[in-house]
């Protein structure tokens, strides 16, 4: 069964912020950060069932770039609240 993404506004900027940064670095870190991306979301798509961090919020980190997904999971959908950047300050934790 394949779950359908839906991304909340806030997500949407963070992933858009990340992709800027990376891509003032270099356009090849860009490009792998992509793939990263790409590869959480679709393995998102396939079983979203990761651990719970807090009540029903679960979270997904990329393996090679400083992020975590923060989704909950309703249905046959997974709706991903927050792509937080774990070197940033802990007070900065979304508050779902």
């Amino acid at each position: 069964m394949a779950f359908q993404l839906k991304l909340e506004p806030r997500a949407l900027i963070e992933i858009s912020d990340a992709f800027e940064y990376y891509s003032k670095i270099s356009i090849r870190l860009c490009k792998k950060f992509n793939r990263a991306l790409n590869h959480a979301l679709n393995v998102l798509e396939i079983n979203p069932f990761f651990q719970i961090k807090y009540k029903t919020i679960r979270s997904l980190p990329l393996k090679t770039f400083p992020f975590i997904i923060l989704f909950s999971v309703k249905d046959n959908s997974v709706l991903i609240y927050s792509f937080f950047h774990t070197s940033q300050n802990p007070g900065k934790y979304p508050k779902i």
